[in-house]
């Protein structure tokens, strides 16, 4: 019979090692107002499924209120958007908030080496706000192809 035997500790899982190594810079660049590249890459890729849930929440939206060739259409779209474009995503998330710094958009470092929403409420008036821009962006880019 197999010996059952424990994970290596020095074993990397899901990034976590990485993350932890990150964990302090991640703190200095937030106390010193200073974001590495290092830091806005970990943030775009945390930030990411939450604008992916939103497209989701978008598709049922889609399906709710548009029927036929449009809703085809904009269902198109936002599958492209999630599929093929997930870090314009975030690049459009940060212009529709207007944030200046990270900590503006309401989500951050939370330890760790992880990020995540720092600010509740600010947070999801900026997820509103991308919600509805997204969702104006997407019925205007399937107009579009229809009058072509």
């Amino acid at each position: 019979m197999g010996e059952w035997k424990r994970p290596d500790p020095g074993t990397d899982r899901h990034g976590d090692t990485v993350r932890l190594r990150h964990g302090l810079h991640f703190n200095d660049c937030e106390a010193m107002g200073l974001h590495s590249t290092i830091y806005v890459d970990y943030l775009c890729r945390d930030i990411e499924p939450y604008l992916l849930a939103v497209l989701r929440e978008l598709e049922t939206r889609a399906s709710m209120v548009l029927a036929g060739e449009p809703r085809r259409r904009v269902l198109e779209l936002l599958y492209n958007r999630q599929d093929n474009q997930p870090e314009q995503l975030v690049i459009f998330f940060i212009q529709c908030s207007d944030a200046e710094s990270p900590l503006q958009l309401g989500f951050g470092h939370v330890g760790s080496g992880y990020m995540g929403v720092v600010d509740p409420e600010l947070w999801e008036r900026h997820l509103a706000e991308f919600r509805e821009n997204i969702w104006a962006t997407v019925v205007n880019e399937s107009r579009n192809q229809r009058l072509r």
